[in-house]
């Protein structure tokens, strides 16, 4: 290569190519193909909250390419290093309205002394209990949260 560039810029006197055009060119390695199944081809839960944009943000039908997509969402939210995934996986924990794990930890969230943000992600999440007397006492009493964020969701919950 190196030769060839020298010869189109006019100054190939006296350099030799480093591999004679005889040389058989170096057999190339095989690979072996590895089928992969749908739920490997699946970005992980986590990098499906960590969408540009909440609107972009999957829905049910998307999670459930994750056998353990509501394991996950829980695990998220109490764990995970980064705030943006921890409020957005409480806000997915709606998606699952006949699970009590998801409702209890929405609730505790909505009720504890974490970040503003996911306090109000809990209840944001908490739209399909709405009706429940526990989570309407739990809004009415957050309406008044010194944090206005806390404030418009539980108040939003309310309505």
């Amino acid at each position: 290569m190196f030769w060839l560039l020298l010869a189109c810029a006019g100054k190939s006197e006296g350099v030799e190519p480093e591999v004679a055009v005889e040389e058989p060119v170096p057999a190339v390695e095989v690979v072996e193909v590895v089928e992969v199944t749908p739920t490997e081809q699946a970005p992980s839960v986590r990098v499906l909250l960590k969408a540009r944009h909440a609107d972009d943000l999957p829905d049910r039908a998307a999670l459930e390419a994750h056998e353990d997509a509501l394991d996950q969402l829980i695990a998220l939210s109490r764990e995970d290093d980064e705030l943006i995934v921890r409020e957005r996986a409480l806000l997915l924990l709606a998606l699952y309205p006949e699970s009590d794990t998801a409702r209890a930890l929405l609730i505790e969230v909505a009720a504890g002394t974490d970040h503003a943000k996911l306090r109000a992600a809990a209840f944001r999440g908490l739209v399909p209990w709405a009706g429940e007397d526990e989570v309407r006492a739990l809004a009415s009493t957050a309406a008044e949260d010194p944090d206005a964020r806390v404030q418009a969701a539980a108040t939003a919950l309310l309505e």
